[in-house]
């Protein structure tokens, strides 16, 4: 059983944000060992940045960020099975409840960083190639699972090392980059002092989202963040 390649697996494809999402290479050796910087910027177009296209990109992904994959799985079945307007209909309340679920986590938290968290979650998994093992937007906006903590768990398995890396994400949208690295970096250090890498395992044991995979992977990558 390849772990890297059933990880792989779960990634979704951002072939298609090539031309809006440009990658700036960034000299880190000032930065330590430690530390590894990418910076991204949105493509211009005669000048002016492509904003609105930009947005309307990431609203497809709003779905798949939003919703368990196994909530996903029966709209993929039906167009399997040629059964296209059974397919549409779920496409068609996918969304919808996909939008409620973005717009209910905008009015409890009080703030606007949910499309940045969007955005958090395409560049883990089309960068880093790190696929979402928890779905963190529909858990925090269950009445039943009360989740706060990071904004995103990400997952990649290394053949070389043999290790799975986990990925904690932090995401901040401000005006200003000082700002954002500030609040990033109070939010990391808050992490690290408060002991929260252990209730955000917890979660993974409870309610990774991982139902693409093969039994034995998803075996295999529990058995890894177990303590």
């Amino acid at each position: 059983m390849d772990l890297k390649q059933q990880l792989e697996l779960l990634l979704g494809n951002f072939t298609h944000l090539e031309s809006r999402l440009r990658h700036l290479s960034y000299d880190t050796t000032a930065c330590g060992k430690r530390i590894e910087v990418r910076c991204s910027y949105v493509s211009f177009q005669a000048g002016v940045q492509t904003i609105d296209d930009f947005i309307d990109l990431l609203a497809n992904h709003i779905v798949p960020f939003c919703l368990p994959r196994s909530a996903i799985r029966h709209a993929q079945n039906a167009i399997i099975s040629g059964d296209y307007v059974t397919a549409g209909r779920i496409a068609s309340e996918l969304v919808n409840k996909a939008n409620a679920l973005f717009i209910k986590a905008k009015k409890g938290s009080h703030r606007s960083g949910e499309a940045a968290e969007i955005l958090l979650y395409i560049l883990n998994e089309w960068i880093l190639k790190a696929p979402q093992i928890v779905s963190k937007m529909y858990l925090k906006t269950n009445n039943n699972m009360p989740v706060h903590g990071t904004d995103g768990i990400h997952a990649r398995y290394d053949e070389d090392s043999k290790k799975l890396y986990v990925y904690w994400g932090e995401s901040k949208a401000h005006k200003t980059l000082n700002g954002a690295l500030d609040s990033a970096l109070s939010s990391i250090d808050e992490f690290i002092k408060d002991g929260q890498e252990k209730r955000e395992i917890d979660i993974i044991s409870s309610y990774s989202d991982l139902a693409d995979i093969k039994d034995e992977a998803k075996k295999a990558l529990l058995d890894y963040v177990d303590p």
